[in-house]
């Protein structure tokens, strides 16, 4: 944290606060005295600016996840041979309903997109056979010319390693950012 501090230009000696969760960086987090304080996390909201952003989870999300998906975006069939269809797997998370939403419409569409794992205790969320299917390695959703990134607690964390593919992303307007 100090080096952290001094390439931020914060003056060693500065109280300040470490956010690690998905939660978003809000006043009433900040202990009585502290609403000035710097707060260091690994994700904002784009609307609030509130936190310093820090690459907590580089390897998770940025590392050796997009380098696999550089190498196996090189061993893909070219773009025309692509399945030219729309895919995306993913869970049940989010505080918001912006992955059910779209699951529902696209998969109800005939696009293949679904839920490959109940968490959160959101089973309400799968009501019909079409918004659930089987996970789906990042080869097989390479196999497509369009990929969706949806966010779920915070930013979407698929995001990086899709961008860093041959394949087209989809994503609506992130309300999230991070590092």
């Amino acid at each position: 944290m100090t080096a952290i501090c001094s390439a931020s230009n914060i003056p060693l000696g500065t109280r300040y606060l470490v956010s690690f969760g998905d939660a978003p960086v809000k006043d009433s987090f900040m202990p009585p005295g502290c609403s000035a304080a710097p707060v260091f996390t690994k994700q904002r909201l784009i609307s609030s600016k509130r936190g310093i952003l820090v690459p907590w989870e580089w390897e998770r999300h940025l590392g050796e996840v997009v380098n696999k998906a550089v190498r196996l975006s090189a061993e893909m069939p070219p773009w025309r041979e692509k399945k030219a269809a729309l895919v995306w797997r993913g869970s049940t998370t989010g505080r918001a309903d912006l992955r059910r939403r779209y699951v529902h419409a696209l998969s109800g569409a005939g696009y293949n997109v679904r839920f490959s794992q109940v968490v959160q205790d959101k089973q309400s969320w799968i009501s019909k056979a079409e918004h659930k299917g089987e996970p789906m390695s990042q080869r097989e959703t390479l196999q497509y010319r369009y990929v969706l990134s949806l966010e779920g607690n915070s930013f979407a964390s698929n995001l990086a390693w899709q961008l860093a593919s041959s394949s087209l992303v989809v994503m609506p307007v992130p309300r999230w950012e991070t590092w």
